[in-house]
């Protein structure tokens, strides 16, 4: 079976979905997921009118990109432009196909606007998708409560929230650039007012949230950092990357998700809702989830039980078990 031939399967596969994304007026979605659908580490993603391709093991050739373009354009999608991001080479960034510079286009998930820029300087894109049932499950229960937002990026969760009524939502990355998209989507919608950006270091804003003492060992010593009142919210969104190290300690999400989850645990209100995520394929559901059962006995913060969200259709696995795995947790 030759790429066009997959892609027709894949769009075939996805009409249930994009019937249910259009009553959500939703215009972002994977049209392929190539390791579960034929074409191993080929991925596209349509963000309203743009496309986004890209390559994970090995580079697309001229004729395949050529050839997922011509197939597009058979399709009903309004498409004005494609990027593309080869991510099997180091150092890769997004280019387009079609635009000289950077562009904005902007795209609806559930209703709310959400801002994709062509060519931006990173390599990821600016809101995963895989986290849109996460991201509608959050909007569901955001109405009159607080929210906090940890490893926000572009902010998309956080906007969503105060969209569907939140009083008030904190979104805290360590990039400034990632929190001026989350800016601008939040003045997009109409919800500035509610919400916060703090530009820290995960370890620093969520432990002195927490009440939890600060590591200043080595260069951490020096390094200054922005003080916050000990809080807790309603709802927490605990969403790493897979590992990251800074001055004040080092994000694992396989060694170590420990020192993550105790201190947004505490944060989180008795009664309250954690969400937390893990995108790392080789760690099993079964036992992360012993980790955080056993990570909040030790904390004094009991569950009262976790539940766990899948992806959409439009990220399909082999066997059931995707690479994300989404907890909700409810303490006691």
């Amino acid at each position: 079976m030759n790429l066009t031939e997959h892609l027709k399967r894949a769009l075939e596969r996805r009409e249930p979905l994009l019937q249910q994304l259009a009553k959500e007026n939703t215009t972002a979605f994977r049209l392929f997921h190539g390791t579960a659908e034929g074409q191993p580490g080929v991925t596209i993603d349509i963000y309203g009118n743009l496309v986004l391709i890209q390559s994970f093991h090995v580079p697309l050739l001229t004729p395949e990109i050529a050839e997922i373009e011509s197939f597009l354009s058979t399709t009903s999608f309004q498409i004005s432009a494609v990027d593309f991001c080869d991510r099997s080479s180091p150092g890769s960034k997004i280019k387009s196909s079609s635009l000289s510079s950077p562009q904005n286009f902007w795209f609806q998930e559930n209703g709310v606007e959400l801002c994709y820029n062509s060519k931006h300087t990173g390599h990821d894109p600016l809101l995963f998708l895989d986290f849109r049932s996460t991201r509608r499950f959050l909007s569901q229960i955001s109405q009159n409560q607080s929210v906090l937002n940890l490893f926000s990026y572009t902010c998309g969760a956080g906007v969503a929230a105060a969209v569907f009524g939140a009083i008030r939502v904190c979104n805290v990355d360590f990039a400034e650039s990632a929190l001026q998209y989350g800016r601008m989507n939040a003045q997009k919608n109409g919800v500035l007012g509610c919400s916060e950006f703090v530009h820290s270091d995960f370890f620093t804003a969520a432990r002195q949230m927490a009440g939890l003492k600060i590591s200043k060992r080595g260069a951490a010593r020096t390094i200054p950092f922005r003080a916050l009142p000990q809080q807790q919210f309603d709802i927490v969104l605990l969403d790493p990357p897979r590992f990251a190290k800074s001055p004040f300690g080092t994000v694992d999400l396989i060694n170590d998700y420990q020192s993550l989850f105790k201190p947004a645990l505490l944060v989180t209100k008795p009664g309250g809702v954690l969400i937390c995520t893990n995108n790392v394929a080789k760690v099993k559901k079964d036992e992360w989830e012993l980790v955080l059962l056993r990570c909040a006995e030790k904390a004094g913060a009991p569950l009262e039980k976790i539940d766990f969200i899948l992806p959409d259709a439009d990220f399909p696995s082999f066997d059931g078990n995707p690479p994300l795995k989404v907890a909700v947790c409810y303490p006691r």
